[in-house]
């Protein structure tokens, strides 16, 4: 039990590594993305999409900061298990090769695999 704590301790102190490379703003943005990534592997069922289709607000639209939908988009990409998209993007945008990497630990398809279950 003991290695467990001291794991999850690790692992906090390593997201919370993380978030500190991202301005507030940025942090809402990632927070935002967290979120849709949530949403869009909660929807596992065609019945539930129709559902979600016919009730929902009309899709989202993209973020007034191009840097900050950049993010947005790279962050949600990453979270649905296409990491392979978004780096270039990310790094045309001004995110530094450590916030980059920051975003593959946070968002990559590993973190979101444990979250779910």
């Amino acid at each position: 039990m003991h290695r467990l704590s001291d794991a999850v301790r690790e692992e906090t102190t390593a997201r919370d590594e993380n978030i500190a490379l991202f301005s507030p703003t940025e942090r809402q943005v990632l927070h935002l993305a967290w979120r849709e990534v949530h949403v869009a592997l909660a929807r596992k069922s065609w019945l539930v999409h129709f559902i979600n289709r016919l009730i929902s607000a009309p899709p989202r639209l993209p973020l007034a900061n191009g840097r900050l939908e950049t993010l947005r988009v790279a962050a949600v990409l990453f979270g649905l298990g296409k990491e392979d998209i978004g780096d270039s993007a990310l790094a045309d945008a001004g995110f530094s090769a450590a916030q980059i990497a920051a975003l593959h630990q946070l968002f990559g398809s590993s973190s979101h695999s444990r979250a779910a279950g």
